[in-house]
């Protein structure tokens, strides 16, 4: 039983289990050991929930700052950081019951192109694809991560025929079955995804990608794709483009892992409701998770906010889901709380795309006061919000900027900016303490900001 329970913008389970933070603001506190903390507490909340295969950690190297899919996903742009505590995580999840996934092989990182849009492409010659994006990978693989979810990216030092890595068997069994000597399990990241769907068709995607050495194949969202791939599959194995001993070559592997994990399922099977209900959502672990994002408050560029009593314009989108791998995560939150925390504060939403009306109404606003604080959305890629940005800081008195999830928000531009990796109810409430005066960002930007 999967669950794609990555923590931050990828959450999967908001209510009656503890809301874990994402894997860059784990990885801005610069420690690794909370990246197995969490893997650990995740690892404990999913076991007594009956969940025992969780589709995280994401091991991409994010050095492309206008990745669009990828980004606070990622533990940072450094190969050995993101191998450090990717490999922590995984280790305390396995510790717990729960196997992990390393994904999305052989990278996808370097992409500005969502592969649930299209079909992206990394065009790195050899040396640098093992330097960069293979490394958090080998270092996974050495450390027995159960599974390794493939990428819908073409990759044509290793593939020359435009096949992306999940239908490649140069790929996924010469390269990651017999180069990198990986045994465990190979699972497709969703084939309805325009990047397969689009150039392959989904049905016929699922008999290639079985070919290529899959074990798992994803269809995650409509019966009718998921009943046409099993014809698929039936079909090409009475047309003899399918092997069926290849189809059980692989399904063996699958029967082995279900038989490691057997004596666990059947524990889980014996334990109270009260039992699970005293480890999921523990007082511990909350506290843990709210604690890693109050050390990853980043000061990125600038000064610190200082003077929370001067006459302040408070200016911030709305949190929305930006990819398909994104959970909506609520409409309220931050604005509604620092009205409750500074009344005297104008506290007001904008646009994830400002208008250019929009962004001259806030211009001739800010004016009348004294500050402004400006939360950001991911304005490295809604320019709009980046024209709002630049705009304020020749017409505000003092301006202090606050990327609520990509801190590329802040690059190439000489401002007062501040990072938190997440729009999330942990950062929302780390965001109100450090406005009070509370907290200092002691956090280590883990990605390079020019």
């Amino acid at each position: 039983i999967s669950i794609d329970q990555e923590g931050g913008m990828v959450t999967r389970i908001f209510h009656g289990a503890t809301f874990f933070p994402g894997q860059m603001t784990i990885g801005a506190t610069d420690k690794p050991e909370y990246a197995y903390r969490i893997g650990q507490m995740m690892g404990k909340e999913l076991y007594h929930l009956g969940i025992n295969f969780n589709l995280a950690p994401v091991l991409d190297v994010n050095n492309n700052p206008y990745n669009p899919v990828i980004g606070v996903r990622s533990y940072g742009d450094s190969p050995e950081k993101v191998a450090r505590f990717g490999v922590q995580f995984i280790k305390g999840l396995q510790e717990n019951r729960v196997l992990a996934t390393a994904k999305h092989f052989p990278g996808h990182g370097d992409t500005s192109v969502d592969s649930h849009l299209d079909l992206p492409a990394v065009n790195h010659d050899l040396q640098r694809l093992e330097t960069i994006e293979l490394y958090p990978f080998k270092q996974a693989i050495d450390h027995g991560v159960a599974a390794i979810m493939t990428a819908h990216v073409l990759f044509p030092a290793y593939e020359p025929d435009r096949l992306p890595a999940t239908l490649s068997k140069r790929v996924l069994t010469g390269l990651l079955r017999e180069k990198l000597h990986f045994k465990g399990l190979i699972v497709t990241d969703c084939l309805e995804m325009k990047a397969i769907d689009k150039y392959f068709t989904t049905e016929r995607a699922a008999v290639m990608a079985l070919n290529a050495g899959v074990n798992l194949l994803t269809i995650s969202h409509t019966k009718t794709r998921q009943i046409g791939v099993l014809e698929a599959i039936e079909q090409a194995v009475q047309a003899g483009e399918l092997d069926e001993k290849v189809i059980d070559g692989l399904l063996a592997r699958v029967l082995e892992y279900k038989a490691k994990i057997l004596p666990d399922v059947e524990a889980f099977l014996h334990q109270t409701y009260e039992e699970a209900q005293s480890v999921v959502n523990h007082p511990d672990h909350r506290t843990f998770a709210q604690k890693v994002a109050d050390e990853a408050l980043t000061q990125v560029k600038g000064t610190q906010f200082a003077t929370p009593k001067q006459r302040t314009l408070f200016l911030a989108p709305r949190p929305q889901a930006l990819t398909i791998a994104d959970d909506e995560v609520g409409t309220k939150g931050l604005l509604e709380e620092v009205e409750r925390h500074f009344p005297h504060w104008t506290v007001q939403s904008i646009s994830l795309t400002p208008s250019p009306d929009e962004i001259q109404n806030i211009l001739s606003q800010a004016k009348a006061y004294e500050q402004v604080v400006l939360g950001t959305y991911n304005a490295n890629i809604f320019k709009e919000q980046r024209q709002l940005m630049e705009r304020l800081k020749e017409t505000a008195k003092a301006l202090y900027v606050i990327a609520l999830r990509n801190p590329y928000d802040l690059m190439e531009i000489e401002i007062n900016g501040l990072a938190v990796y997440e729009y999330t109810h942990l950062t929302i409430h780390t965001i109100v303490r450090y406005l009070k005066g509370e907290l200092k960002p002691n956090g280590v930007l883990p990605v390079h900001i020019p």
